[in-house]
Formats: structure tokens, C-alpha cells, sequence
């Protein structure tokens, strides 16, 4: 959430979507999140619209894309296990 915060101007939308990402993939390992886990998710979610559903996802690709960049900065060789939870936690 760190790049949220210094770069994005909805870094507030950021914090009031993780309210509900976290209770449903806080706990799972982020390799096993896979895109038809998020769209069973999204179907659920009858009460967003789709730019509701669309800002939901920019907010979890920005924290992948965070994710990644933390595991690739590890040493070579080194286990990289993050979960949703970690990466916006570190």
C-alpha cells in the first residue's frame, strides 16, 4: 500500500476496498488467487456496479504488482511465499 499512498490519488478508495478483499483473501497464499477465484468473488457482489468492480481490481493488481516486485528483490533461490495479507502488512 506504500505505492498507493505516494503515487495514487484514490489512496483512500485503496484503504476503504481492502475492507472487504481482506476477509475473503487475506489468508491465501497470493500463487494460489487465481482469476476465477476473483470473478466467483466479483459474481457475489451484487451490490458494486462495474466501475465499483473495476476500482476493486485496480486496488488488487496494485497490490500483486507490489508482491512481485517484493519477491523478485529477494536473493536468489530463497522461498517467496506472500499472501494478500502480507503484502499490504509487509
Amino acid at each position: 500500500m506504500e505505492y498507493s499512498k505516494a503515487h495514487k490519488k484514490s489512496h483512500r478508495g485503496d484503504i476503504s476496498n481492502l475492507s472487504s478483499l481482506l476477509p475473503v483473501f487475506g489468508k491465501i497464499k497470493a500463487e494460489e488467487i487465481t482469476p476465477q477465484i476473483i470473478s466467483a468473488y466479483f459474481s457475489t457482489r451484487m451490490d458494486l456496479k462495474p466501475a465499483s468492480i473495476n476500482r476493486y481490481r485496480s486496488t488488487m493488481s496494485m497490490i500483486f504488482a507490489e508482491g512481485t516486485e517484493v519477491c523478485s528483490l529477494r536473493p536468489s533461490g530463497t522461498n517467496c511465499e506472500l499472501s494478500f495479507r502480507t503484502v499490504i502488512c509487509g
